[in-house]
């Protein structure tokens, strides 16, 4: 049931906010991020095929193995995605126009 709840998670988190979006800049994010969101999909499916477990549950695994690493591995996944956020709120925080 967790992992029902994380992918409504992804979809309500990384797809509908761009709905909000108007022309052509909606279907091409809509589109990115559901295609970020396959890729992630499939590889689940391929990985659960494969070795049986997901690919978060290989992370977990290798998390509990290696902790500061895992640690370093999160903190950097945060400042990329940190990293967009503030690239697309970057024209709102100057005030300047495009």
């Amino acid at each position: 049931m967790g992992e029902v709840i994380f992918i409504i998670g992804l979809i309500l988190g990384l797809i509908v906010p761009f709905l909000f979006l108007t022309g052509a800049g909606r279907w091409f994010w809509v589109g990115t991020m559901s295609l970020i969101g396959g890729i992630i999909g499939g590889s689940e499916i391929i990985s659960t095929a494969v070795t049986g477990m997901t690919i978060s549950r290989h992370f977990w695994n290798w998390s509990l193995a290696h902790p500061k690493t895992a640690w370093i591995v999160l903190g950097a996944l945060a400042l990329g995605w940190l990293n967009l956020l503030v690239h697309l709120a970057w024209k709102l925080l100057t005030k300047k126009k495009a």
